[in-house]
């Protein structure tokens, strides 16, 4: 049987090298993108840095897997809120780096994937919240993530588009309302990297 090839994006997150280092741990030759110029993860993953907002390195990373094999899993984790407190246009910073990322990332990357592959995609719990205010451009960002990864199944039958919508991420203890914790996380993207 053939290697799956994983690719994750926004590798060097807190999610994201935790899916990493499943996909490592499964035996998936694993190739891992984040904006940062270097691997953080510490795991022994192929890395390239890009920018996947923005559509010209989106393509020029998938150029660059296309010639490595068909991708099995696709799991998008960019994305985030972090940018969101220091940008002073909330609404542009989130949409670049929740959506844009998503949408470019699987544009260019799903002509480079087996016919019976999946595509994760990471969206949040945080898209049903009705809470205005300074955590609405995130929660905006994430309703319009949900909304693409319905439009992307549609237009790609063969390949399986998985929609996650975990609440705030946590590592230790039990989850409050609204979280979700790690293990959950990583056990559900397991029996999709399996399957």
């Amino acid at each position: 049987m053939d290697t799956k090839i994983s690719l994750i994006t926004g590798v060097n997150g807190f999610l994201g090298r935790s899916v990493a280092k499943l996909c490592v741990n499964l035996g998936c030759r694993t190739f891992g993108v984040s904006r940062a110029k270097s691997n953080q993860t510490g795991l022994p993953i192929e890395y390239f840095s890009f920018d996947l907002s923005v559509a010209e390195q989106a393509e020029i990373l998938a150029s660059k897997i296309g010639s490595k094999g068909k991708i099995s899993c696709l799991i998008c984790c960019a994305g985030g809120i972090k940018e969101l407190q220091a940008s002073t246009r909330p609404y542009e910073a989130m949409l670049k780096t929740n959506f844009l990322s998503t949408v470019y990332s699987c544009e260019s990357l799903v002509p480079h994937m087996r016919d019976d592959a999946s595509v994760i995609i990471v969206g949040s719990a945080a898209r049903y919240e009705n809470r205005l205010g300074k955590i609405s451009p995130y929660n905006c960002s994430k309703a319009a993530v949900c909304q693409y990864a319905k439009e992307l199944q549609e237009k790609n039958p063969s390949i399986k588009v998985r929609l996650m919508e975990p609440g705030g991420i946590i590592s230790t203890g039990a989850p409050q309302k609204n979280e979700t914790h790690i293990d959950t996380i990583i056990s559900d993207i397991q029996k999709i990297v399996e399957d």
